[in-house]
């Protein structure tokens, strides 16, 4: 009797040890899962959360019924503003321009004593130079008077219209001389500022 009743409590220590045991490993294992749990849980949570500050910020930067493509039209409207602004400024300097050179016109033309020679009728060619430089020959006289006026601008402040006997034409003569290098030289001066001329030699009577 006495040898059976040290083994019957070794086997209740035994067996309470396993159990003790076994309450421990539970215990472990559902720390773990709950620890597992609420880290899962707080990831969840953080990633939740961003959106929501995402969307608080564009609540609060933009105001109702706004989107961002409004914004960038309204970017856009301003910039064509400006530019429309620009462009007014400057063609009202433009417009400055004008008005100041109509204001102001250059009348050297009107009170040079070449207008005159540009109105005045055809004259017939003095027999008093053997020389005539002529830049051309037209039918209608308002042809003759441009390009009088053209030679006149290249330098030949004399040049005039002249109407040979029995010619209908109206010549327009930029220079008369007795020497024919400088009727040459004229003609040469002409065709540089893209005026046709030719030397023209006159018979002088007796």
């Amino acid at each position: 009797m006495s040898n059976q009743a040290p083994s019957t409590e070794k086997k209740k220590t035994t067996n309470t040890r396993q159990y003790v045991l076994i309450a421990i490993i539970l215990l472990l294992l559902g720390m773990g899962i709950l620890m597992i749990s609420k880290s899962l849980a707080h990831k969840n949570n953080q990633t939740a959360e961003i959106p929501t500050v995402e969307s608080t910020i564009q609540e609060e930067n933009l105001p109702e019924d706004e989107t961002l493509n409004d914004i960038i039209d309204k970017q856009d409207v301003d910039f064509d503003d400006e530019s429309t602004d620009n462009e007014v400024e400057t063609q009202g300097a433009d417009d400055s321009k004008l008005t100041t050179i109509i204001e102001n016109p250059k009348i050297e033309k009107n009170t040079s004593p070449t207008t005159t020679i540009i109105n005045e009728e055809p004259k017939m060619p003095k027999p008093n130079s053997k020389y005539m430089v002529l830049t051309g020959s037209f039918g209608s006289i308002e042809n003759a008077r441009k390009r009088l006026e053209q030679t006149i601008s290249a330098g030949y402040r004399d040049a005039e219209i002249v109407q040979f006997d029995d010619s209908k034409y109206h010549t327009v003569c930029a220079l008369r001389t007795n020497d024919l290098s400088s009727a040459e030289t004229a003609v040469k001066k002409l065709k540089h500022k893209k005026i046709d001329a030719l030397v023209h030699r006159q018979r002088l009577k007796k």
